[in-house]
């Protein structure tokens, strides 16, 4: 399981970011994602936003079904 992705001193163009964080979005592993050197645009802003809302989105998912599977288990030991 993936749980760190470090990419450093790539030079991404804005498509390429993209693609990053369209397979990124797949992945509900990762903890932690380093992009430093790699002089991103300020117009890059909504791509890394978007990478960032979609991990928090899919953390919080994760989060939430682990908690309703342990109220099950708990009801049932009612």
């Amino acid at each position: 399981v993936l749980k760190k992705l470090r990419i450093n001193m790539v030079e991404f163009t804005r498509e390429e970011l993209s693609a990053l964080a369209e397979g990124l979005s797949i992945n509900q592993s990762i903890e932690t994602l380093d992009l430093s050197y790699n002089d991103l645009k300020d117009s890059y802003g909504d791509i890394l936003a978007r990478i960032v809302s979609k991990q928090m989105q899919s953390r919080d998912e994760i989060k939430f079904k682990r908690d309703l599977r342990h109220v099950k288990d708990t009801s049932k030991s009612n």
